[in-house]
């Protein structure tokens, strides 16, 4: 019975196994992380909310998602069968825009986000724009056969606006390291960037899309970098908390302390 069993088994596993798309099962599980990664900054933002103040956070790694997403958006117009793709940043744009709102109502001078926004803005259209209308199908061989010169110039721009919103979070690894506190480098962000753009570069692999998987390998670096410094740098800070509120005068006191 129990070798009955397995023949019938076997086969029916066998067929559902070659019926199942990896590629496009690893794109909706990129997909669900990507969107987490998108509402990773809320307990950050919610604490701007609670405290009516940014602090020392920065408007860079949401001003930079912001521009991602729109790459990606006018990346599968020109591209075939990237609707994972185009879901994924199509729906991080308004949460983006959400926590750049909270933002701009609690900080102390609009100005550099206001140039931040406007740079992004102006820097997708014109690229877009210049892809769309200067450049034909077939200027030069695509990477993968179906595509056009379009898909080759919007992914290189892409690869670098995805490098580039992976990397901001280090934005302020000058002030962890010189404050040894990580109060504005945000746990969630970090994690959800290394899980995200792992399951984006399995994806990648699996799609054969070089232009998805060179940013989300370098995705997973970075995120891997953040993490270590937020391992350094909470054990230390954590050991500063605890100094000063114990000092050596009692709890409350503060001293000259070196970690």
């Amino acid at each position: 019975q129990g070798q009955d069993f397995c023949s019938i088994v076997r086969p029916l596993a066998e067929s559902m196994a070659g019926a199942v798309d990896w590629g496009d099962l690893a794109g909706w599980v990129g997909t669900a992380f990507a969107v987490l990664l998108f509402l990773s900054p809320a307990p950050t933002f919610y604490q701007i909310v609670r405290e009516r103040s940014v602090g020392d956070f920065t408007s860079l790694p949401c001003v930079m998602t912001l521009l991602n997403c729109a790459m990606w958006v006018s990346y599968t117009c020109v591209t075939p069968g990237r609707l994972q793709t185009l879901v994924t940043n199509f729906t991080g744009i308004p949460i983006c825009l959400l926590w750049i709102g909270i933002y701009a109502k609690f900080c102390n001078d609009l100005k550099p986000l206001l140039r931040q926004l406007a740079s992004a803005v102006c820097l997708w259209a014109l690229l877009t724009v210049a892809v769309v209308v200067l450049i034909h199908d077939d200027w030069f061989t695509p990477l993968t056969a179906g595509e056009t010169s379009k898909t080759e110039v919007l992914g290189l721009s892409c690869v670098l606006f995805n490098t580039l919103m992976y990397a901001s979070p280090l934005s302020v690894a000058k002030r962890v390291i010189e404050t040894r506190s990580v109060e504005s480098m945000p746990l969630p962000l970090s994690v959800a960037t290394t899980v995200c753009s792992g399951f984006w570069f399995m994806y990648a692999l699996l799609v054969h899309d070089a232009w998805v998987g060179i940013p989300n390998g370098a995705g997973m670096v970075l995120g891997l970098m953040q993490l270590a410094l937020y391992a350094v740098y909470r054990r230390k800070s954590g050991v500063r908390e605890n100094l000063v509120e114990c000092g050596p005068d009692g709890p409350g006191s503060h001293s000259e302390l070196t970690v």
